[in-house]
Order: structure tokens, then C-alpha cells, then sequence
């Protein structure tokens, strides 16, 4: 006989589930803008925070160093970024949109904007999902880097 799964391991199995599905959605929207869901992170991070490092971006989406190089080097042939050296530290490179990137970046949150409005969720959803999730993130964050 099974038993029904308790309300924390509900939780846990929904968010997961949402979150591969979210990032699903996601991935298909970037496909037409030839980016994916890392470099469009990395592009919004550095839209949100000009001169922002390539490790500090790493930490925000919890990617190893040698991963970055390789998101950064790609959007750099690209020509969405570009790279600027520390003017006290050489070896730190500051990165910033190119207006490609900006460009590409303002296109490809239209369309990912356009899917996630054909979900027609209500505001009301949205809002209190939002501060419920933003609640469990603090709980999460608390327990894992300070507990």
C-alpha cells in the first residue's frame, strides 16, 4: 500500500517539475535568437550589473570557472560583450553589452515575455507564486549557507 507523499516532498516534486518545464519553455523561446538559457542568463546579469566580473556572474548562476570562460568566450565571438581590463588589475576583466547584445538581449525577452504570457496566468497567481517562491528562497538560502 503507498502512502501519499508528504506536503514538503509534494513541494519539492512541484518545483522541480515547474522548473524543468519553465526551462523548457524558456530554451524554446531563446532557440529563434540562436541563445541559450546560460547566455541569456549571463547577458541579463550583465545588463542589471555593467562591469560585472565573469566570476561574480558564475557565483549568481552557480557555474565553475572553467565553464564561464567558455559562456563568456562565446558571447564575445558573438558580439554581444565585450571585455574590459581592471584599470588596478589586469588580470580582472569587467564585462559590458556591446549594443548587439543589447539588442539581442531586448529581443529574446520579448519572445520569452510572449511565452510565458500564453500561459495566462492571473495576476493574482503571479504575485502571491512570486512572493511564496521568494519566501522559500530566503528559507533555502538561509539553511544552506548560514545553517
Amino acid at each position: 500500500m503507498s502512502t501519499s507523499p508528504l506536503p514538503e516532498e509534494r513541494l519539492y516534486l512541484a518545483i522541480t517539475h515547474n522548473a524543468s518545464l519553465m526551462r523548457k519553455l524558456a530554451e524554446n523561446s531563446l532557440l529563434p535568437h540562436r541563445l541559450t538559457l546560460a547566455e541569456y542568463s549571463c547577458l541579463r546579469i550583465i545588463e542589471h550589473h555593467p562591469h560585472i566580473t565573469a566570476q561574480e556572474i558564475g557565483e549568481r548562476l552557480g557555474t565553475s570557472a572553467p565553464s564561464m570562460a567558455q559562456l563568456i568566450s562565446r558571447l564575445h565571438k558573438k558580439k554581444l560583450l565585450i571585455r574590459k581590463s581592471h584599470r588596478d588589475d589586469a588580470r580582472r576583466l569587467h564585462l559590458l553589452l556591446t549594443p548587439l547584445g543589447k539588442a539581442l538581449l531586448r529581443k529574446a525577452r520579448t519572445s520569452l515575455m510572449h511565452a510565458l504570457r500564453q500561459l495566462r496566468l492571473s495576476k493574482i497567481l503571479l504575485g502571491s507564486t512570486v512572493k511564496n517562491l521568494t519566501s522559500l528562497q530566503s528559507s533555502l538560502s538561509s539553511h544552506i549557507f548560514h545553517g
